[in-house]
Order: C-alpha cells, then sequence, then structure tokens
C-alpha cells in the first residue's frame, strides 16, 4: 500500500521534483520485493546491485541483526550506509523524554570500479544475507532467569555486526565518509511483563516525509472505509490523518491537503451513520426494557 501511495504521490508532485519521487519508488519496489520473501535471496540481491544506476539506492532490512543498510550510488562510488534499525530496550528505559537517535550511524565509501566488481558483490551479498538469517549470541540481548542467562526475546538485537563489523571490513577497500546526519527524537517505548511484542515509531521525519505519511494515511483510511472497521477504529485514524495534516500547516502540497480532507468528510459521516446506526436498537431496547421493569408503565416509574 505504501508503494501505490509514493506512486500517486509521486503523479502529483511539480515536474521538477518528479526525478526524485521516481527514485523513491523505485527504492521502495526493491524494498518490496525483497520484503515478500521470509528470507534475503543472495540471486535476487546481486541483481539488484548490478542494475543499480547512477544516483540509484538500495535499502535493505537486515532483520536478525536489527540493521538498516541504503546503498547510494554516484559517478565514481557507492555509499554505503548502516544503522540500528530499531533502539534496545536499555536505551528506551534509560532514556527521560524523547530518545535522540542519529542516522546513518556509520558511512563508507567504496569505489565504483570496486562494487562492481563480480566477486565484490558476489561476497558481498553473501555476507549480507548470512546475517538476514543468522542469529549470533554475541549480538542477541539476554536477561537473568533464576541463574542463568537466556535470550531477552522481546528486546532488539545489536547491531554491531553491521554497523562496526562490516563498516570495519568495508573501509579496508574504500574509505570512511562523514555524512549529513538526520537526527530524530522518537517517542518509543518497551513493554515489559507479558507483553512480547514493542510498538515502534518509525525512525523518519522531515517536511516532505510528513506530507507523504498524510497523504498514505489518507490512502489507508479510504480503504478502511469500505471495510467492517469498527466506528472507534475509523475516528482514530481520522485523527490521526487529521493531526498530521495540522503538523504541517501551509508547507503541505495543495493535492496532500485536499485529499485528506475528502477521505476525512466522507470518513466523517460513515462515522456518523454507524453512530446513528447503533443508538436506534439501543434506544428501543431501553424503552422495552423500561416497559417490563416492576413499578413502571409504559417506561415511565410509579411512585
Amino acid at each position: 500500500m505504501l508503494l501505490d501511495s509514493s506512486r500517486r504521490y509521486c503523479q502529483c508532485v511539480p515536474e521538477g521534483e518528479r526525478p526524485r519521487w521516481d527514485t523513491i519508488c523505485r527504492t521502495l519496489e526493491d524494498l518490496c520485493a525483497f520484503q515478500e520473501d521470509t528470507v534475503l535471496y543472495k540471486s535476487t540481491l546481486k541483481r539488484s546491485m548490478r542494475n543499480m544506476r547512477r544516483g540509484g539506492i538500495l535499502a535493505l532490512h537486515i532483520h536478525a541483526q536489527n540493521a538498516g543498510v541504503i546503498m547510494r550510488r554516484s559517478n565514481d562510488e557507492v555509499t554505503i550506509e548502516c544503522f540500528e534499525a530499531s533502539p534496545m530496550a536499555t536505551k528506551v528505559n534509560g532514556t527521560q523524554g524523547k530518545l535522540l537517535c542519529n542516522y546513518p550511524a556509520s558511512t563508507v565509501s567504496v569505489p565504483l570500479e570496486t562494487f562492481q566488481d563480480e566477486t565484490f558483490r558476489d561476497q558481498f551479498a553473501t555476507f549480507l544475507t548470512q546475517m538476514d538469517v543468522d542469529v549470533i549470541d554475541k549480538g542477541e540481548p539476554l536477561t537473568m532467569k533464576g541463574r542463568s542467562k537466556v535470550v531477552e526475546t522481546r528486546d532488539t538485537a545489536n547491531p554491531r555486526f553491521i554497523t562496526e563489523l562490516l563498516v570495519g571490513i568495508l573501509r579496508g577497500i574504500g574509505r570512511p565518509v562523514e555524512p549529513t546526519r538526520i537526527q530524530k527524537r522518537i517517542g518509543d517505548e518497551a513493554l515489559t511483563d507479558n507483553g512480547k511484542l514493542p510498538w515502534r515509531r518509525a525512525s523518519l521525519s522531515n517536511k516532505d516525509y510528513k506530507s507523504f505519511i498524510a497523504f498514505a494515511l489518507s490512502d489507508i483510511l479510504e480503504s478502511a472505509l469500505h471495510s467492517d472497521l469498527d466506528s472507534d477504529l475509523l475516528f482514530g485514524i481520522r485523527a490521526k490523518a487529521s493531526r498530521r495534516l495540522f503538523k504541517t500547516g501551509n508547507s503541505t502540497p495543495y493535492f496532500v491537503q485536499e485529499r485528506v480532507a475528502d477521505v476525512i468528510s466522507a470518513t466523517l459521516s460513515k462515522v456518523i451513520g454507524l453512530v446513528h446506526a447503533t443508538q436506534t436498537p439501543l434506544l428501543l431496547w431501553w424503552i422495552l426494557k423500561r416497559r417490563f421493569e416492576p413499578g413502571s408503565v409504559n417506561g415511565f416509574s410509579i411512585t
């Protein structure tokens, strides 16, 4: 759905912004292709790396290592960015207020000639696909149960094998790069007790991103209108989309404002209809119940 929203968004932006959004759409297409499979396949990754063109971007989620990898190709080199996908629970619990995270954590640049070498691509793809599925003891969070250390399944893995080991290897054939980092204030949560899966916020934020997310939320909300979702869930999604639009203010493109407003209006009409449809039977039940209560006649109490 996010890919479909990005394609529609790309068609609405001014002509001068199309190339950038075309690149974003292609990146999401590759990412979706990777996510469709339960594991990251070496052959698919090698093909995507081989097909990268100037200005191309390839994004990967290395699941088992809780890490993200982004490759960007320029004229004569490929920049490889590595970062933590989701903060560990110890960082979240040990922070008062918002958690400050910088992206990317580390960056290295590899010469294009090296990146295009078949042997390098084969070894690089092998490493990434192996790290995507390998659960390494030293990278897993541990907790004490009784007198034994066991893996804490509710926490996230330490991404050091990507952000430190991989980057260290690549520095031997490339050079370190000081990138322009994005600092994100994350309102994350870490669940304990019986909770198994922490809810995480997306670690991205800027004007274009927020405008696009408002546009994507309107697509999700429109799809929800044709489902059997309860009125409170529809109202919650509507409130989220409205809040997104309010945050961006006048900087939001007009087509986004118009799109969100139309869907919100349609949602409000449906919510009101659902409320009216549920209120009538409840009112009828209350009247019938009152009629048969002791000490009442036709719904009125006898004193």
